[in-house]
C-alpha cells in the first residue's frame, strides 16, 4: 500500500522515521540552546526526528522535554483523502503509528532519556495539565488542517511564559500558514518565519508585539 510514511534517520545507532531535515533540527536546537532548566512542550512528535533531535541539548541544559502526539488514536493522516479503501488504509496507517510509538518509547528506554516524557493523546486537550505560563518553549506540528492548527494555538498560548516562545513546522502548507496569521492578528502576535529567523521557509515562530 502506497503512504508516505516519512525517511529514516538514525539517533544513536536507532532507527527512527519522520519528515524533518537536517536544517530544521539545527534551528529548533538554537532555540532549546537559550532554554536553562525549563520545560519544553512538541506537539506533534511521529516518530520522534524532532524530539531526539533536540534530546542532547535539553539534557545538558537540564530541561524537561515533553512529546504529545495521538500516535495511532488518528483517525486521518495529513494531508490524505480516502475513498472505496478507507478503512484498510487507516488501519495500515494506525499500525505506523503504533510501531512508531513503541519504537520511541523503547529508544527513550535503552537511552535512560529520562528528561523526555511521551503523553499519548489529543492536543489542545492535553495542555490542561500544565499551569499558565509555565513553559519556555512550545513546538506546533500536530495535525496541519486549519481548525487544529488554530485550536493548538489558542490551547497552548496561555501556558507559555511571558519570556518564552511558540513555534513550529510545515508554514508552506496553506492552512497552516493561514492559522498561524489569523491567530497573531487576534493575539497581538507578530509572525516570523524562513530567512527572518535564519530557517528554511517551513519553520515559524510567534513573537509578542
Amino acid at each position: 500500500m502506497e503512504m508516505n510514511i516519512g525517511f529514516e534517520r538514525e539517533f544513536r545507532g536507532h532507527k527512527i522515521l519522520g519528515w524533518t531535515s537536517d536544517a530544521q533540527v539545527a534551528w529548533y536546537n538554537k532555540l532549546v540552546k537559550k532554554v536553562n532548566g525549563g520545560v519544553i512542550v512538541e506537539v506533534g512528535v511521529y516518530g520522534g526526528h524532532t524530539l531526539l533531535g533536540i534530546s542532547d541539548v535539553c539534557a545538558e541544559n537540564n530541561n524537561k522535554l515533553f512529546g504529545i502526539d495521538p500516535w495511532e488514536k488518528l483517525e486521518k493522516p495529513n494531508g490524505q483523502t480516502w475513498d472505496g479503501d478507507r478503512q484498510e488504509r487507516l488501519k495500515y496507517f494506525q499500525g505506523v503509528l503504533k510501531d512508531v510509538r513503541e519504537n520511541l518509547v523503547k529508544i527513550i528506554e535503552i537511552e535512560s532519556l529520562n528528561h523526555i516524557e511521551l503523553i499519548h493523546g489529543f492536543s489542545p486537550a492535553e495542555a490542561s495539565r500544565f499551569d499558565n505560563e509555565s513553559i519556555d518553549l512550545v513546538f506546533i506540528d500536530g495535525s496541519h488542517c486549519y481548525d487544529a492548527v488554530m485550536a493548538d494555538l489558542k490551547g497552548w498560548h496561555t501556558k507559555i511564559k511571558p519570556d518564552g516562545k511558540i513555534c513550529g513546522d510545515d508554514f508552506v502548507w496553506p492552512e497552516v500558514a493561514r492559522a498561524i496569521r489569523d491567530f497573531a492578528k487576534g493575539k497581538g502576535f507578530k509572525v516570523l518565519q524562513g530567512d527572518s529567523i535564519g530557517a528554511d521557509p517551513r519553520c515559524w515562530e510567534l513573537v509578542k508585539r
